[in-house]
């Protein structure tokens, strides 16, 4: 619960922050940095109501159809399989060793 209410104060600012943006571009008359702010303002509004949707459906019944139909049906539980990652971490690697032979080598010219 502790995270879910950090989540929700963490989100309340950002849109309170982006709404804010919006109040003072709209105060200087400043038509595209309105609309700026306001889509920047559904970044963190949407998951915002669906965590006060999904915390005021263990307190309301009326709510949790609308959550259950949100959230869609859960995951198929699959088996765990082991993927071979050598061949990323070569790449990583190669790049790696690429990036620092070119820094020696501009180095030490």
């Amino acid at each position: 619960m502790i995270k879910k209410l950090l989540a929700l104060v963490v989100l309340t600012a950002l849109t309170g922050f982006c709404i804010y943006g919006a109040c003072l571009s709209a105060g200087a008359k400043d038509q595209q940095g309105l609309w700026l702010f306001i889509a920047f303002a559904f970044f963190p509004a949407i998951p915002l109501f669906l965590l006060l949707l999904h915390i005021l459906s263990a307190r309301f019944s009326f709510l949790e159809p609308l959550n259950r139909a949100l959230a869609g049906p859960p995951p198929k539980s699959m088996p765990v399989r082991f993927v071979p990652h050598w061949f990323v971490m070569s790449a990583i690697l190669a790049v790696v060793i690429a990036v620092v032979l070119i820094l020696l080598a501009s180095i030490f010219r």
